[in-house]
């Protein structure tokens, strides 16, 4: 899919162009930037990659995109509330709230992550490679469970995803055709199906080999 000549237009309006759905458009720039399919993750057997390469991977792919598409959402939620159909609407209203704490609250998350939760997993994990000394996971965290935290989060964020998904419902019938909330509908089911994939990796297969249950094995679970 070529891009040439489209400057000024929007995602929806380029698709439309392109004679393509808006989806696979963002599935065509996901593959172009990434060099496959987001979905194509789970064609790896991530059971098998050790937790420093899964980090890198969260990092790399769902921690960059959320930085790129968060405030992408932000823009496209702004160019909404332009719209003529949605003027003052109750739900829209609502929506940015929703969305503003969901936002604040995954650019906190993936910062604990960076900075609190993943050094220590690294560590273990040169540990057991012999290359650098057991860490003392006590004298880092004492008595708080980041990792525990960070799944309790994960509930928050699918709770966040069910509401959003809510107010987006509600309000398709009074957009009708209205090109800008389509494209925050598609921007949505990207961030979605991102998110969800996030938390799989590292329910399934980060946070089972965390520091203090060192000896269990990745994929084996708890």
């Amino acid at each position: 899919i070529s891009l040439a000549g489209s400057g000024g237009l929007d995602l929806a309006e380029v698709a439309a162009t392109g004679g393509v759905a808006p989806k696979d458009l963002v599935g065509a720039l996901n593959e172009a930037v990434f060099g496959r399919q987001v979905s194509d993750q789970f064609t790896r057997d991530w059971s098998q990659a050790d937790s420093a390469e899964l980090i890198e991977y969260i990092q790399r792919r769902h921690h960059g995109f959320m930085r790129r598409h968060l405030p992408y959402m932000s823009n496209l939620l702004d160019r909404v509330d332009k719209s003529e159909r949605l003027a003052q609407s109750t739900e829209l209203m609502v929506l940015h709230a929703v969305f503003a704490a969901f936002k604040t609250d995954m650019l906190q998350h993936m910062y604990i992550e960076d900075s609190v939760t993943f050094p220590p997993i690294i560590q273990m994990e040169n540990h057991r490679k012999g290359l650098a000394p057991k860490p003392e996971i006590e004298n880092l965290f004492g008595e708080m469970d980041p990792f525990e935290q960070m799944s309790q989060e994960h509930l928050i964020f699918d709770e966040s995803i069910t509401e959003i998904h809510r107010l987006l419902d509600v309000l398709a019938p009074k957009a009708g055709a209205d090109s800008i909330f389509n494209e925050l509908k598609t921007a949505f089911d990207e961030l979605e199906t991102d998110l969800d994939q996030h938390i799989q990796l590292e329910n399934d297969f980060l946070w089972p080999v965390r520091p203090g249950k060192a000896e269990v094995a990745p994929g084996q679970g708890a």
